[in-house]
């Protein structure tokens, strides 16, 4: 795996992410109160998906670099303060924002661009609890479909390697065995 990039590592970290979801939540409330314009809240909302997924990247080369050292008998070192949301995080943060997104869309007057920020609220929603509902049904689909009979001949291949020019005669070869090698073969 190649070690990300610096602008992994800057919209990563976690600063950046809070940053990013703080401006998106600022800007959009802005927007959603009819004080601004909506191109900063979209903008930081780009921004935040960005920061976001580089976050993910970061996570996945850690734990795949602390595996790697950990194979050459290496520990990482214990990095304090990881920015690891779980599930159960995720969930506890999302729920009151949904609830204040809701309050705000029950509670919009008149205006169009409030009408579209509900819209565009309520559609979101949606696609979130489809999605939900997807990830909650696709494990018993996939345990209902048959599953497909591995061919012995047919092995997945994951590094292939060059067939050597020479071999070593049978007799060379098991006199370069270690001495408990030979001993199986007597």
């Amino acid at each position: 795996m190649r070690k990300p990039g610096p602008a992994t590592y800057l919209f990563g970290n976690p600063a950046t992410v809070l940053a990013a979801v703080g401006a998106t939540a600022f800007f959009g409330y802005q927007w959603w109160s009819n004080d601004s314009s909506p191109l900063p809240a979209i903008v930081a909302f780009l921004i935040a998906c960005q920061s976001m997924r580089s976050s993910d990247q970061l996570q996945k080369y850690n734990e795949w670099k602390r595996e790697w050292d950990a194979l050459e008998g290496r520990a990482s070192p214990a990095r304090g303060g990881s920015f690891t949301l779980t599930p159960a995080m995720r969930f506890a943060i999302a729920l009151p924002a949904w609830g204040i997104g809701v309050y705000m869309a029950l509670t919009i007057g008149d205006d169009p661009m409030g009408k579209l920020g509900a819209l565009l609220f309520w559609l979101a929603s949606a696609v979130a609890v489809c999605v939900l509902l997807f990830r909650l049904v696709r494990p018993l689909w996939q345990k209902r479909q048959p599953k497909k009979a591995v061919n012995a001949r047919d092995p997945v291949v994951s590094i292939c390697v060059k067939p050597p020019q020479a071999s070593p005669a049978l007799p060379d070869a098991y006199r370069q065995l270690p001495a408990y090698c030979r001993a199986l073969f007597r």
